[in-house]
């Protein structure tokens, strides 16, 4: 999954955008694309229409929350290839909307990932900036259970002393934590001053394979030495996101062994008496999804947790072992993890795959393969 972060500078006002704006996001063909300081409106209609031509075809934005005199705040747009539902988390509050407005929480459905657009307020008062931060800080421990990516401009360098950010920010790091050092010298550029304050935070369920920086794309440059021709005076944030490899405890191995006796039973059944198909006006049949019983729900809840979970599975190989009964009563656990993402996931491209998985005595063997591990 590649995520884009980048400040395009409107600075609270609906300002023309910049003709090579889309151009370069098209060329950086992120997944997911998140804009901050941007203030939407009906001019942004050839920007959404640009922005679903090139793949990104869910948008959402953030609300803006005007200050007391009724003053625009900067919002956040997030732009996705896959589909994008609202989440449930709240900018911090502050005096004059800019905590709430330049905020935005997605989920993600198809990868069960969460992602949150962020710019810090550049606020002169130490006094505010703290208080921003404080509530920030909650907001993300508080979602520390998560497959979230926090992610923008947050107007403050990771271990850098004077920014008012970077304490708070240190402290999430010793809580597990991950902001990537960026690859590149800069982030933003006010002239003579240069700055690296756009960054990632990331839970310890996920992981960053590459984090970079990006000043040039071919011939396009993104930051000119000339303000009336940069796109923007921040570059963009390339992140790479996967799955964490966390080793599953005890603990873990115990709740996924649970179901062996259930799923061994003879009489066991993974789906509920099917609905027949439906007819509808315009005369074709349409088929109900599977209803799984409440242990097979419950059973790919705790596959879904990370420990569970294999980032560089691949399909045919975890098909090719469940097949091999041998080599499969034998694999290792990271095979094994291959095989249960498989297990999970395959029911993207074929509705009642998992109840298959379990009908056809896969899940038991790997079950059973489990077992033997916990015991060892």
């Amino acid at each position: 999954m590649k995520i884009l972060a980048w400040n395009v500078g409107h600075k609270a006002s609906e300002r023309k955008l910049k003709p090579k704006l889309v151009e370069a996001i098209a060329k950086m063909d992120a997944d997911v694309v998140v804009l901050n300081e941007y203030v939407h409106g009906d001019s942004r209609k050839p920007l959404e229409l640009a922005l679903q031509q090139s793949g990104l075809h869910y948008i959402l934005v953030s609300e803006n929350v005007p200050d007391k005199e009724n003053r625009l705040n900067n919002q956040v747009l997030i732009a996705s290839r896959f589909e994008l539902t609202q989440g449930d988390l709240q900018g911090p509050r502050s005096f004059d909307g800019g905590g709430e407005s330049n905020f935005l929480h997605v989920r993600l459905p198809h990868d069960a990932l969460e992602i949150v657009g962020i710019r810090v307020p550049a606020w002169k008062e130490a006094s505010l900036r703290h208080g921003y931060w404080t509530q920030m800080q909650d907001i993300i421990r508080r979602a520390a259970d998560r497959r979230i990516v926090f992610i923008g401009d947050i107007n403050a360098t990771p271990g850098k002393k004077g920014s008012v950010g970077s304490g708070y920010l240190a402290a999430l790091g010793k809580e597990g934590w991950v902001m990537p050092e960026p690859e590149g010298s800069w982030s933003f550029s006010s002239g003579k001053r240069f700055s690296r304050i756009d960054h990632a935070i990331i839970s310890r369920h996920l992981r960053a394979t590459e984090a970079r920086y990006l000043s040039r794309l071919d011939d396009l440059e993104l930051v000119a030495s000339e303000a009336t021709s940069s796109i923007s005076d921040h570059l963009p944030l390339l992140v790479s996101i996967g799955d964490s490899l966390l080793s599953p405890s005890a603990v873990d191995f115990d709740a996924m062994l649970r179901f062996l006796p259930i799923f061994a039973a003879p009489d066991f059944k993974p789906v509920e008496e099917s609905v027949p198909p439906q007819g509808s006006s315009d005369g074709f049949l349409y088929l109900s999804e599977p209803a799984y019983t409440v242990p097979v729900q419950q059973f790919y809840e705790v596959t879904s947790q990370p420990q569970w979970l294999h980032p560089d599975y691949d399909p045919s190989d975890a098909a090719a072992l469940l097949r091999d009964t041998e080599r499969l009563a034998n694999a290792t656990l990271d095979e094994l993890r291959r095989c249960l993402t498989f297990c999970l996931r395959g029911e993207r491209f074929c509705e009642g795959h998992r109840g298959e998985m379990i009908r056809n005595g896969n899940v038991i063997r790997l079950l059973r393969r489990l077992q033997q591990l916990r015991l060892s």
